[in-house]
């Protein structure tokens, strides 16, 4: 598949298709409303190119066939994906958030407002869809426009107002 690395922050107001590619991003995603990136195609959110505590943002309402950030054993501490507090955040069939357990990866909105309802970040994983979170530390997010967000991992931290979150291992009973 082909890979495309964007290692400065960008702003676009465009429509992305990865048909099959992935997006490997080193920086920010700014993306205007509306953005979609589909057709089997990967964004990459990149630790391992990272060598201090970063914090990469993405802004704009935008629907993805995958979304992946991974810390990798390598990464500096304290690595930070902040959400627009104004978008929501789609995933149609993978989304992938995992630090460490000495290493968690940290969500938290952009909106540093005293109201939570002002703070809240949207992230809907569709139905059918598959998730791998684990050893996340969250706050802030509301995914109720989708299924159930599963934080696995002892390092995975509810730090308060989320919404259709679950940390920890859950309780199947049958």
């Amino acid at each position: 598949s082909t890979q495309f690395a964007i290692a400065v922050q960008n702003t676009l107001n465009t429509n992305i298709t990865l048909n099959g590619g992935v997006l490997l991003l080193h920086d920010d995603l700014r993306l205007g409303d509306d953005a979609v990136i589909l057709d089997s195609g990967t964004v990459v959110f990149d630790a391992t190119s990272i060598s201090s505590a970063t914090d990469q943002i993405i802004s704009g309402d935008t629907t993805f066939y995958s979304f992946v950030k991974q810390i990798p054993s390598t990464a500096a501490p304290l690595q930070k994906l902040t959400f627009d507090s104004n978008a929501t955040q789609t995933v149609a069939f993978l989304l992938t958030l995992e630090g460490l357990p000495a290493n968690a990866l940290i969500l938290r909105s952009d909106s540093v407002n005293v109201d939570p309802l002002v703070r809240e970040w949207n992230l809907n994983l569709q139905v059918g869809a598959r998730q791998d979170i684990e050893n996340v530390v969250v706050a802030d997010s509301n995914a109720s426009g989708g299924i159930t967000l599963v934080a696995r991992g002892a390092a995975s931290v509810d730090s308060g107002n989320n919404t259709n979150w679950i940390f920890g291992t859950p309780t199947v009973r049958w």
